[in-house]
């Protein structure tokens, strides 16, 4: 399991401190329950690239 901090939604975050501190709360307890449980380094940015066959002006894929 990883715990990452999602805030994206909110213009009105908490303090980093506070949350840092909750997340690692959090791990403890998944751990302490018998769960892996990872964290992501606090402030890292995630992506991805997501890419497919077809035609670059096609907007719906078909199913097979």
């Amino acid at each position: 399991m990883l715990i990452h901090p999602y805030a994206h939604l909110s213009k009105q975050l908490g303090s980093p401190r506070l949350a840092k501190e909750l997340l690692k709360k959090l791990q403890e307890k998944l751990l302490a329950e018998g769960f892996e449980a990872h964290r992501s380094p606090f402030g890292w940015y995630k992506s991805f690239t997501l890419t497919n066959i077809g035609h670059p002006l096609a907007e719906v894929l078909p199913r097979y």
